[in-house]
């Protein structure tokens, strides 16, 4: 699958070398490779070199895409970069300020950075899971972030409140309805 999927953004910038989006997309392509060969023990070094090299790419042809910026901190963070991360975070939030979903990816690599709350940790990683796309395994976690915000055990209320009920948002919105949990 992952090879026609890039076959056809390889053919889509042959035709039009300058469509950020397509440039974009392939790079989700590696950086979706990357995560499962982490997955099966492999070394995914290669992928998120080229997912890199996309996002960068794309950001060349658009410096306005902010999707890109945040797609780019998605791999800087599995490679183990969070400042980069961050820092990618924050750009794409120059362009979309306030954007939930980066607004809640900035939030959870700034908590790896320091001793986070077991709720920011939680968070941290349901972010990572929807950003592999493993909805079943984000869904649980911030539904323990919930949990722990309703009883009254995390000094970030507000911040976890704001942006897990954005994200448990969209973990259902993407899960396929004939697909149970």
């Amino acid at each position: 699958a992952y090879a026609r999927a890039l076959a056809g953004y390889e053919k889509a910038l042959s035709i039009n070398p300058t469509n950020a989006m397509a440039a974009n997309n392939q790079a989700n392509v590696y950086a979706s490779k990357g995560y499962w060969l982490r997955e099966q023990g492999k070394d995914p070094g290669e992928a998120y070199a080229k997912a890199l090299a996309g996002f960068e790419k794309a950001l060349a042809l658009n410096q306005g895409f902010w999707q890109a910026q945040a797609n780019r901190g998605v791999v800087f963070e599995a490679i183990g970069q969070p400042h980069k991360a961050i820092a990618s975070y924050e750009a794409a939030l120059t362009i979309l300020p306030g954007e939930p979903q980066v607004t809640g990816l900035l939030d959870a690599a700034r908590a790896q950075l320091m001793d986070a709350s077991p709720a920011m940790r939680r968070l941290a990683a349901a972010s990572a899971a929807i950003a592999r796309g493993d909805y079943a395994t984000a869904r649980p976690l911030y539904e323990q972030v919930l949990a722990q915000v309703s009883a009254g055990t995390d000094a970030n209320a507000d911040a976890l409140l704001r942006d897990v009920h954005y994200n448990l948002g969209c973990v259902y919105g993407c899960i396929p309805l004939d697909r149970p949990l």
